[in-house]
């Protein structure tokens, strides 16, 4: 919860909000990396108690995001989609002989 991100790739925007929650103080950093390369960096400070939202503008394509909190790195987005898979087992009922 401490980064959120939303992402519209199609038109080069982003827009990323840090909830740092009660330290005091946070410079953070956004990278936008394209097929390897670095293409748009962006920095902020975030003050005490509350959230900012920050917009990210990049060139409109498949893009990565790294964010970073001071030298920490907080937000590791590789560009992969994610998906979820669910099996679910259903016993079947006894068959009576």
């Amino acid at each position: 919860g401490y980064v959120q991100l939303v992402v519209d790739e199609q038109n080069g925007k982003a827009n990323v909000t840090v909830s740092p929650g009660d330290q005091l103080r946070h410079e953070c950093r956004i990278e936008a990396w394209q097929d390897a390369e670095l293409v748009a960096i962006a920095s902020f400070v975030v003050e005490e108690g509350g959230a900012r939202t920050h917009e990210f503008t990049f060139p409109p394509a498949e893009t990565a995001f790294r964010v970073y909190d001071g030298d920490s790195l907080v937000l590791n987005d590789c560009g992969e989609e994610l998906s979820v898979h669910l099996w679910i087992d259903v016993p079947q009922g006894s068959q009576a002989g």
